[in-house]
C-alpha cells in the first residue's frame, strides 16, 4: 500500500514537471517539442500499464483473502 502510495505521488510529480517542461519549450525547436511528446506518452503508456497491474494485484488479493459473511440484516 505504501509502495503505491509514493509511485502515485511520482506519477503526480513528473506529469506536472512534464507539463511545466512543456511551456517551457513552447518556442523550442520542433525536435525538443518532439521529445516532450515522447516523454508524455511514454509517461501515459507507463502508467496504464501501472494501473493494469494494480487491477491484477488487487484480484489476486481478493482471491486470497477468505470470503465476508453476508449479513442479510444490513
Amino acid at each position: 500500500h505504501s509502495t503505491q502510495q509514493q509511485t502515485n505521488k511520482v506519477i503526480t510529480s513528473t506529469s506536472h514537471l512534464i507539463k511545466q517542461l512543456s511551456d517551457i519549450i513552447s518556442g523550442s525547436s520542433r525536435q525538443e517539442r518532439l521529445r516532450v511528446t515522447r516523454l508524455k506518452t511514454e509517461l501515459s503508456d507507463s502508467v496504464q500499464r501501472y494501473g493494469d497491474l494494480q487491477k491484477k494485484i488487487a484480484e489476486r488479493s481478493r482471491a486470497l483473502l477468505p470470503p465476508v459473511p453476508k449479513d442479510k440484516k444490513k
